[in-house]
């Protein structure tokens, strides 16, 4: 009786053996396929960010006049002016040392363009007002570039 208890729990072990190795195959394999789709996932956020950003605060500040393009820094720049208290303030967003920036000040400050706060990495910003019609074409940190025309329904 002793040799088939042996051999039967030699059997339950090698049983529970590969059934061990078969779950942590598993776990392995879905470990990494999680790491593909968090990755996928993180990569096509950045690569939406930074457009979806600018045209949001764009979105925000569409107002007579509140929308413009222009160069700041020697980068084209997107300027959002909006009045608090009676003072003008204004939001420019720009590319600049690799990153998507926003800056936001008193309409007429002398700043530089590392002053802005760091949004996204990104490699670059196109922005022009054709009438109502803000094109813009951004670049993301990946070199993937994205074009935008936004409308600006409050007008000028």
């Amino acid at each position: 009786m002793s040799r088939r208890s042996s051999a039967g729990a030699v059997a339950a072990l090698i049983a529970a053996l590969i059934l061990g190795a078969a779950l942590l195959l598993s776990l392995t394999t879905g470990a990494g396929v999680y790491r593909q789709v968090q990755y996928r996932s993180d990569s096509s956020m950045d690569q939406r960010l930074g457009l979806s950003y600018i045209t949001e605060k764009v979105h925000a500040h569409d107002a007579a006049g509140m929308v413009s393009a222009g160069e700041f820094g020697g980068c084209d720049a997107v300027f959002l002016l909006q009045e608090l208290d009676g003072v003008v303030y204004e939001t420019i967003l720009y590319v600049h040392d690799g990153w998507l920036k926003e800056l936001f000040c008193e309409q007429g400050w002398e700043l530089e363009p590392g002053d802005g706060q760091q949004i996204t990495e990104a490699r670059g910003l196109s922005a022009a007002l054709e009438g109502r019609l803000l094109r813009l074409v951004y670049t993301d940190a990946g070199g993937t570039a994205q074009q935008a025309d936004i409308y600006v329904r409050s007008g000028m």
